[in-house]
Protein backbone atom coordinates (compact mmCIF):
# COMPACT_ATOMS: atom_id res chain seq x y z
CA UNK A 1 0.00 0.00 0.00
CA UNK A 2 2.67 2.30 0.59
CA UNK A 3 4.13 1.76 -2.53
CA UNK A 4 0.85 2.94 -4.05
CA UNK A 5 0.95 5.60 -1.51
CA UNK A 6 3.95 6.51 -3.53
CA UNK A 7 2.83 6.14 -6.67
CA UNK A 8 0.04 8.25 -5.75
CA UNK A 9 2.08 11.33 -4.45
CA UNK A 10 4.45 10.65 -7.14
CA UNK A 11 1.13 11.01 -9.53
CA UNK A 12 -0.12 14.25 -7.75
CA UNK A 13 3.29 15.60 -7.49
CA UNK A 14 3.11 15.33 -11.26
CA UNK A 15 -0.48 16.08 -11.93
CA UNK A 16 -0.04 19.96 -9.79
CA UNK A 17 3.32 20.23 -11.68
CA UNK A 18 1.06 19.76 -15.08
CA UNK A 19 -1.59 21.90 -13.76
CA UNK A 20 1.35 24.57 -12.91
CA UNK A 21 2.86 24.64 -16.10
CA UNK A 22 -0.69 24.22 -18.17
CA UNK A 23 -1.77 27.81 -15.65
CA UNK A 24 1.55 29.14 -17.20
CA UNK A 25 0.90 28.32 -20.46
CA UNK A 26 -2.66 30.13 -20.26
CA UNK A 27 -1.22 32.67 -18.65
CA UNK A 28 1.65 33.13 -21.35
CA UNK A 29 -1.27 32.99 -24.01
CA UNK A 30 -3.42 34.87 -23.08
CA UNK A 31 -0.85 37.25 -22.54
CA UNK A 32 0.50 36.78 -26.27
CA UNK A 33 -3.24 36.86 -27.12
CA UNK A 34 -3.68 40.41 -25.11
CA UNK A 35 -0.45 41.62 -26.50
CA UNK A 36 -1.57 40.47 -30.28
CA UNK A 37 -5.12 42.09 -29.61
CA UNK A 38 -3.86 45.50 -28.65
CA UNK A 39 -1.24 45.63 -31.83
CA UNK A 40 -4.36 44.48 -33.65
CA UNK A 41 -6.48 47.30 -32.38
CA UNK A 42 -3.37 49.87 -32.70
CA UNK A 43 -3.01 48.72 -35.74
CA UNK A 44 -6.75 49.27 -37.03
CA UNK A 45 -7.25 52.38 -34.95
CA UNK A 46 -3.91 53.82 -36.96
CA UNK A 47 -5.43 52.62 -40.93
CA UNK A 48 -9.02 54.19 -39.19
CA UNK A 49 -6.65 57.30 -38.92
CA UNK A 50 -4.89 56.98 -42.01
CA UNK A 51 -8.01 56.53 -44.03
CA UNK A 52 -10.14 59.26 -42.43
CA UNK A 53 -6.91 61.48 -42.86
CA UNK A 54 -7.14 60.34 -46.88
CA UNK A 55 -10.73 61.12 -46.82
CA UNK A 56 -10.42 64.55 -45.59
CA UNK A 57 -7.97 65.39 -47.99
CA UNK A 58 -10.07 63.73 -50.66
CA UNK A 59 -13.14 65.39 -49.48
CA UNK A 60 -10.70 69.22 -49.55
CA UNK A 61 -9.80 68.07 -53.12
CA UNK A 62 -13.19 67.02 -54.39
CA UNK A 63 -14.36 70.69 -52.69
CA UNK A 64 -11.45 72.57 -54.75
CA UNK A 65 -12.10 70.94 -58.13
CA UNK A 66 -16.03 71.63 -57.31
CA UNK A 67 -15.68 75.63 -56.56
CA UNK A 68 -12.80 75.35 -60.15
CA UNK A 69 -15.51 74.17 -61.97
CA UNK A 70 -18.00 76.22 -60.64
CA UNK A 71 -15.99 78.85 -61.41
CA UNK A 72 -15.15 77.93 -65.01
CA UNK A 73 -18.79 77.62 -65.66
CA UNK A 74 -19.54 81.19 -64.78
CA UNK A 75 -17.04 82.59 -66.66
CA UNK A 76 -18.13 80.60 -69.28
CA UNK A 77 -21.84 81.41 -68.86
CA UNK A 78 -21.24 84.78 -68.48
CA UNK A 79 -19.24 84.86 -72.21
CA UNK A 80 -22.21 83.18 -73.83
CA UNK A 81 -24.33 85.45 -72.35
CA UNK A 82 -22.32 88.37 -73.44
CA UNK A 83 -21.60 86.45 -77.29
CA UNK A 84 -25.88 86.49 -77.64
CA UNK A 85 -26.07 90.18 -76.11
CA UNK A 86 -23.35 91.11 -79.19
CA UNK A 87 -25.28 88.65 -81.45
CA UNK A 88 -28.84 89.97 -80.67
CA UNK A 89 -27.35 93.70 -81.08
CA UNK A 90 -26.22 92.80 -84.84
CA UNK A 91 -29.20 90.68 -85.28
CA UNK A 92 -31.04 94.33 -84.92
CA UNK A 93 -28.82 96.26 -86.98
CA UNK A 94 -28.96 94.34 -89.11
CA UNK A 95 -32.58 94.01 -88.91
CA UNK A 96 -33.08 97.90 -89.08
CA UNK A 97 -30.58 97.81 -91.82
CA UNK A 98 -32.43 95.18 -94.04
CA UNK A 99 -35.49 97.80 -93.28
CA UNK A 100 -34.14 100.87 -94.42
CA UNK A 101 -32.57 98.80 -97.40
CA UNK A 102 -35.58 97.96 -98.62
CA UNK A 103 -37.17 101.42 -97.95
CA UNK A 104 -34.41 102.61 -100.07
CA UNK A 105 -35.08 99.93 -102.98
CA UNK A 106 -38.99 100.96 -102.66
CA UNK A 107 -37.88 104.54 -103.05
CA UNK A 108 -35.84 103.82 -106.01
CA UNK A 109 -38.28 101.99 -107.44
CA UNK A 110 -40.13 104.68 -107.14
CA UNK A 111 -37.90 107.01 -108.64
CA UNK A 112 -36.79 104.64 -111.56
CA UNK A 113 -40.89 104.30 -112.34
CA UNK A 114 -40.97 108.40 -112.40
CA UNK A 115 -38.36 108.21 -114.48
CA UNK A 116 -39.21 105.53 -117.17
CA UNK A 117 -42.69 107.82 -117.37
CA UNK A 118 -40.62 110.82 -117.82
CA UNK A 119 -38.58 108.77 -120.30
CA UNK A 120 -41.57 107.75 -122.08
CA UNK A 121 -43.15 111.13 -122.39
CA UNK A 122 -40.42 112.73 -123.77
CA UNK A 123 -39.43 110.12 -126.16
CA UNK A 124 -43.24 110.44 -127.18
CA UNK A 125 -42.67 114.80 -127.11
CA UNK A 126 -39.60 113.68 -129.52
CA UNK A 127 -41.14 112.30 -131.67
CA UNK A 128 -43.86 114.34 -132.08
CA UNK A 129 -41.62 117.05 -132.59
CA UNK A 130 -39.44 115.67 -135.20
CA UNK A 131 -42.43 114.99 -137.20
CA UNK A 132 -43.19 118.39 -136.62
CA UNK A 133 -40.11 119.63 -137.72
CA UNK A 134 -40.32 117.00 -140.99
CA UNK A 135 -44.13 118.51 -141.37
CA UNK A 136 -42.39 122.10 -141.43
CA UNK A 137 -39.72 121.68 -143.29
CA UNK A 138 -41.60 120.14 -146.07
CA UNK A 139 -43.60 123.31 -145.58
CA UNK A 140 -40.66 125.31 -145.88
CA UNK A 141 -39.37 123.29 -149.00
CA UNK A 142 -42.38 124.20 -150.45
CA UNK A 143 -42.30 127.62 -149.65
CA UNK A 144 -38.82 128.00 -150.80
CA UNK A 145 -40.01 125.96 -154.83
CA UNK A 146 -42.65 128.23 -154.75
CA UNK A 147 -40.67 131.47 -154.41
CA UNK A 148 -37.77 130.31 -156.78
CA UNK A 149 -40.78 129.27 -159.15
CA UNK A 150 -41.80 133.30 -158.74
Amino acid sequence: KSDLTAQLAHAEEALDNRNKELEKLKTDWNVQITTLNNKHSALINTEKERAMQIQIELQHKLEKCKEELETSYQKKIVSLEKQIKDLDIACKDLTDHKYRSEAAIRELKAKLRGSEEELRTTHEELNRLRKENCSLDSGKHEQDKIVNQL
